[in-house]
C-alpha cells in the first residue's frame, strides 16, 4: 500500500513539473514571476548653496581687493602683503546660472561652480562655508548678509594657493550684488548708508601656530548729495580676537569722487601712514537702496605700521 502511494506522488509531481514547462495540455498552472529587488534609495542631496533670497540669472556687480599673503606654511609665519590691488580686472567674479547654481571667477581663473565645503557636515541653507567644484582648495567664504536684512549685497573673503608660487597663499575680499540700473540711481535729495566691514590684517595670529592673518570688523557710514554729486562718510575698524574687538581707528573719507548719476564712487581715508590706501563702491539694488564697498588702509597698532584689507556693505537709512 505505501509503495502504490509513493508511486501516485511521484506522477503527480510529474504532472506539476510537466505543466510549469508548458507542458500538460490544458493545465492552468502558471510559474510565479521573478519580482526584481527594489533599487537602493538615491544618496542625499546637499542643500544648494544660499546666499540671495529668490535669485534670479544674472553676473553680479563687484568690487574686491586682494593681496599675497606670503608663505603662511611655516615659522616665523610672517603676513605679508604683496602684489596688493583692487583693480576691477583682478578682482572676483560671480554669477547665477539658468541652471540654477552659483559660479565665482577667481582672478586668473575660470568660472567654476561653487558647492557646500567638504568639511562641513550635513551642511542647511544657512551654511556660509564654500568652495569650487573642480579645485576644492579654492575657498569662499560669506558673510551671511541676508540675515541682517539684506537684499541685493553680500561680502566674502576668499583664499587658494598662489597661481606663481608654491607656498604662498593668495587671498582677498570681495563685495558683489545686483547692479543698481542707470535710471536708478537718484539724481536729486540726500541719503546716509549705514553698514558693516569685513577684513584681514598684516598681523599674524597669536591664537595659533600658524600664520593666520588677524580680521578686523566695524562699521561704515556714507552720506550722499545724489544732486550735487559729493560723498562724505567715515570707517570705524577694530582687530578681532579671542576677548573682543580691539579698537585701531576711525578714518574719515577724503578725496571722494562721486558725480551726479553715477553708479560707482571712490576715495581715500585720512591718514598719513605709509602703505595702500583707497576705497571704491557700487550701488546695488533696483533703487539704490543698498551699496558695495572694497577697501585698504594703513593703521598704527603697538608702534607700528600696519595694513589692512577689506569689504563692506550697507543700506539705506539704516
Amino acid at each position: 500500500m505505501r509503495i502504490k502511494l509513493s508511486g501516485k506522488l511521484l506522477v503527480a509531481a510529474a504532472a506539476l513539473a510537466l505543466a510549469a514547462c508548458g507542458g500538460g495540455g490544458n493545465s492552468s498552472f502558471q510559474p510565479l514571476p521573478i519580482v526584481p529587488p527594489a533599487p537602493p534609495p538615491p544618496p542625499p542631496q546637499a542643500e544648494t548653496v544660499n546666499i540671495f533670497s529668490n535669485p534670479t540669472p544674472q553676473d553680479y556687480a563687484s568690487v574686491g581687493v586682494w593681496a599675497n599673503a606670503g608663505d603662511t606654511s611655516s615659522p616665523p609665519f610672517d603676513v605679508q602683503f604683496t602684489a596688493l590691488t583692487g583693480a576691477e580686472s583682478s578682482q572676483p567674479k560671480i554669477r547665477y546660472t539658468p541652471d540654477g547654481y552659483y559660479e565665482v571667477q577667481l582672478p586668473g581663473d575660470a568660472f567654476d561652480r561653487l558647492i557646500h565645503d567638504t568639511s562641513v557636515p550635513d551642511p542647511t541653507s544657512d551654511n556660509t562655508v564654500f568652495e569650487q567644484l573642480s579645485q576644492p582648495n579654492r575657498s569662499f567664504v560669506i558673510s551671511g548678509s541676508r540675515s541682517s536684512g539684506y537684499r541685493y549685497s553680500e561680502m566674502a573673503k576668499w583664499a587658494r594657493p598662489d597661481l606663481d608660487f608654491a607656498q604662498t597663499v593668495d587671498m582677498g575680499f570681495v563685495a558683489f550684488g545686483t547692479p543698481t540700473p542707470a535710471g536708478g540711481i537718484p539724481v536729486t535729495g540726500t541719503a546716509s548708508f549705514q553698514g558693516q566691514i569685513l577684513g584681514a590684517t598684516d598681523l599674524p595670529s597669536t591664537a595659533c601656530d600658524c600664520g593666520f592673518p588677524i580680521a578686523v570688523e566695524g562699521t561704515v557710514a556714507l552720506n550722499f548729495d545724489f544732486g550735487a554729486g559729493t560723498l562724505g562718510g567715515s570707517m570705524s575698524m577694530a582687530l578681532t580676537s579671542g576677548w573682543g574687538p580691539v579698537p585701531v581707528g576711525d578714518y574719515a573719507f577724503v578725496q571722494t569722487v562721486f558725480s551726479p548719476g553715477s553708479s560707482s564712487y571712490s576715495g581715500r581715508f585720512d591718514t598719513n601712514l605709509p602703505g595702500e590706501n583707497f576705497f571704491l563702491g557700487r550701488f546695488t539694488g533696483p533703487n539704490a537702496e543698498e551699496t558695495i564697498g572694497a577697501w585698504a588702509v594703513p593703521f598704527h597698532f603697538q608702534d607700528e605700521s600696519h595694513q589692512a584689507i577689506g569689504a563692506w556693505i550697507a543700506r539705506k537709512g539704516q
